[in-house]
């Protein structure tokens, strides 16, 4: 399920940067961000979005101090640590165990994932790292193994399980076994995400949970998933756009993303399907039928332009391939 596609035109900041001499191989990989939960789909829904990061991995033929560690490509990669503290280079200090094969790495980097806006960033590095690694070792990468070892380094199957096959992936994670499974995500349901300026740490966003919850809402809860899921396989936009509420997360979260309940204020009567946390925020993510987003994106373009937190809107829409091979 790991699509291959030797014609996708690298970022030319990241082509530029690639070293191309004393290369034995490399691996060049595109890997999407995702949001997660959907409303009531707390830590059980994913699905992958049109932003990515790109990760190349180049073995040299031998060790050399010439060519950095890490190139990092692109504004947002350029906040990133560059030596072996980089998150990427700690995943393969723990799955590769050929040192000498890691002494000859050398890494690039480039993203347009928004960081510590929950859109799997993290998670996106994270699963390519983890895909690459399982080449280095010889091994034939598999899904479900290679989302048990990427959840050692990050908790959310969500996330990971939508950045590595694509689409919306519904996911279940327990001691004993892991399953996940793709859902058709409707291609006239358009995506837009709100991403204000500032971050919310995942610490914080958990901690305004409460720690048990009133059995009815946990009932209406579930009850709102099944109907949300049902809705997206038979792409009923009403039935959607009435079962997308959540009692279990969003609305302790409120408190830390004021936006959203002005987002929803904005959206009442308008032809949206409706809006949420994109995984704990502080991005948030609206839904649209194609014949009406562009009325709704001038809505939230004007919105965003009046409103004292800077927010920019992406339209990111659904990566629908997952963690694509670009060159090996």
């Amino acid at each position: 399920m790991i699509a291959s596609a030797m014609s996708v035109e690298m970022p030319p900041e990241m082509r530029s940067a690639l070293p191309v001499e004393n290369v034995e191989k490399r691996l060049t990989v595109r890997v999407p961000g995702s949001t997660a939960n959907l409303g009531p789909g707390f830590d059980t829904l994913g699905l992958a979005l049109k932003v990515h990061s790109w990760l190349d991995f180049a073995v040299m033929s031998s060790p050399t101090s010439d060519i950095p560690l890490f190139r990092q490509c692109g504004k947002i990669a350029e906040q990133l640590p560059s030596d072996k503290s980089n998150l990427i280079y700690k995943i393969l200090e723990k799955t590769v165990p050929d040192k000498n094969l890691l002494d000859r790495l050398r890494i690039s980097v480039y993203s347009d994932i928004p960081l510590e806006r929950v859109m799997g960033s993290s998670g996106s590095v994270i699963i390519g790292t983890i895909y690459a690694a399982t080449l280095l070792n010889g091994k034939k990468p598999k899904i479900e193994e290679m989302l048990r070892q990427a959840s050692e380094f990050e908790s959310h199957i969500d996330n990971l399980s939508a950045s590595l096959m694509g689409g919306l992936v519904v996911s279940h994670k327990s001691e004993s076994e892991l399953i996940v499974d793709q859902i058709t995500w409707p291609p006239s349901w358009r995506l837009l995400i709100l991403v204000p300026s500032y971050s919310v740490s995942t610490q914080k966003s958990r901690s305004v949970l409460p720690k048990s919850y009133e059995r009815a809402d946990v009932v209406e809860n579930l009850q709102r998933l099944a109907l949300l899921t049902t809705a997206i396989c038979k792409e009923d936009a009403q039935l959607f756009k009435r079962a997308l509420q959540d009692k279990i997360h969003e609305p302790y979260r409120l408190s830390l993303i004021p936006e959203l309940g002005e987002l929803r204020a904005l959206l009442k009567d308008k032809p949206a399907l409706g809006s949420a946390l994109s995984g704990a925020g502080s991005a948030m993510l609206v839904i649209v039928e194609q014949q009406h987003c562009p009325e709704i994106l001038a809505l939230l373009r004007k919105w965003s332009a009046s409103h004292k937190t800077e927010i920019k809107i992406i339209e990111a829409d659904v990566d629908t391939t997952g963690l694509t091979v670009v060159s090996s």
